[in-house]
């Protein structure tokens, strides 16, 4: 017997069972949303979806940002933005809350001037030093120009062998215009949860 689920942020929103394609149809056009509720330009990436929702925001670290324009900004849907301190570069380090699988990221920069260029990621490392930058190989470099930010595209990753990811830190070491200060507006990343056992409902089931 077919059965459909609908699933939004997590949670089961909805359940069809049995051949119903008109009840099918009825049930994709009343979940599927408005393109304004995916966020800054569009997320739309077959098997995939904003991942945001499973970052652990109180754990996201930043080094050389600024006190006030810091890094719980660029999670924010707001005017609100991330900026550099001392000089352009930023090393933000973020923990998901379960494992995941990264498909790409999205970057929205406030201005091109200070919009990020060189972007070093390393996968399942977390709380990264400047120094340990040089002699930590990472999972992959992103070289990004004025024409990336134009197309409003999202940058894919190359994750392959990182089927279960729970935490990565982007190293930003220059910006486009080679301003004194680098500016994020917003950061997403594109991908999906990896199964896994959910503890709280196996207890119950044993109870």
């Amino acid at each position: 017997m077919p059965t459909f689920k609908f699933y939004k942020n997590g949670n089961e929103i909805a359940k069809l069972t049995g051949a119903n394609p008109g009840g099918l149809k009825n049930l994709i056009e009343q979940h599927a949303g408005t393109p304004e509720e995916g966020g800054s330009g569009s997320l739309n990436v077959q098997g995939h979806t904003d991942i945001n929702e499973f970052i652990t925001l109180k754990q996201v670290d930043c080094l050389n940002q600024q006190e006030k324009n810091n890094v719980r900004n660029i999670f924010d849907k707001n005017d609100m933005y991330l900026e550099s301190d001392v000089d352009e570069q930023l090393l933000i380090s973020i923990p998901f809350n379960q494992a995941v699988k990264i498909h790409s990221i999205k970057l929205v920069p406030r201005d091109m001037e200070h919009a990020p260029k060189t972007i070093k990621i390393y996968a399942n490392r977390l709380n990264i030093g400047f120094d340990e930058t040089d002699s930590i190989e990472e999972t992959q470099s992103i070289n990004l120009t004025k024409t990336d930010y134009e197309k409003n595209d999202i940058i894919p990753l190359r994750f392959v062998k990182f089927q279960s990811i729970t935490n990565i830190a982007l190293f930003v070491m220059d910006n486009l215009e080679d301003e004194e200060t680098t500016i994020i507006k917003e950061l997403r990343f594109i991908g999906s949860p990896v199964e896994t056992t959910n503890m709280e409902q196996l207890k119950k089931i044993e109870q």
